[in-house]
């Protein structure tokens, strides 16, 4: 991947499985490069029982030149920093670690309403949500979050804001702790 630093980078890190519906995401890049007039490209990490299918098709769309498939990878916290949004198009999910992962590397999620993902990821909040299978309202969302600055920077620093409060040590030591104080009443 030669690219260039003004490139954005949009990227799923799962695994290539039906559940995932990668398919949705390299549909969802091709209405982007339609709508979107700068440099961008498309990274899948992950690997799966999937990934020639899915080389094949995005092939077959045209996007063999803009959609990366990096396979599974052992430093996925430092890739993850390096995408400008993370695009999940999951059909069904529970709440998926990757969420929190980007909230905390300050990425911004477009993701499908899948499973609990909506109940973190709050349009014009946290993220944007879309329903299953939207590629069209996938791809605005997308392209909102990188045309807009100050959009953008308030979600981010309200889901590292989120993240960083529900999930910091001090503040998990203190719940215990006051939960246990409950039990002993």
């Amino acid at each position: 991947m030669n690219l260039s630093n003004e490139t954005k980078i949009v990227g799923n890190i799962c695994s290539l499985t039906k559940q995932k519906d990668v398919k949705t995401f390299i549909d969802s890049a091709k209405v982007i490069i339609e709508n979107y007039n700068e440099e961008i490209a498309f990274v899948i990490i992950g690997d799966g029982v999937l990934k020639d299918d899915l080389k094949e098709y995005s092939e077959l769309k045209g996007l063999n030149d803009k959609v990366y498939f990096l396979g599974f990878r052992d430093n996925v916290d430092e890739l993850l920093p390096e995408l400008d949004v993370l695009l999940i198009t999951s059909l069904t999910e529970g709440l998926p670690l990757s969420i929190y992962e980007a909230f905390a590397s300050r990425v911004p999620i477009v993701s499908t309403k899948a499973g609990g993902i909506s109940e973190v990821v709050k349009n014009n909040e946290t993220g944007f949500v879309s329903e299953i299978k939207d590629v069209d309202d996938l791809a605005k969302k997308v392209i909102l979050i990188l045309l807009n600055d100050e959009l953008r920077n308030n979600i981010i620093e309200n889901a590292y804001q989120l993240v960083s409060t529900k999930f910091d040590l001090k503040n998990l030591e203190e719940n215990y702790l006051n939960y246990y104080k409950t039990l002993n009443q």
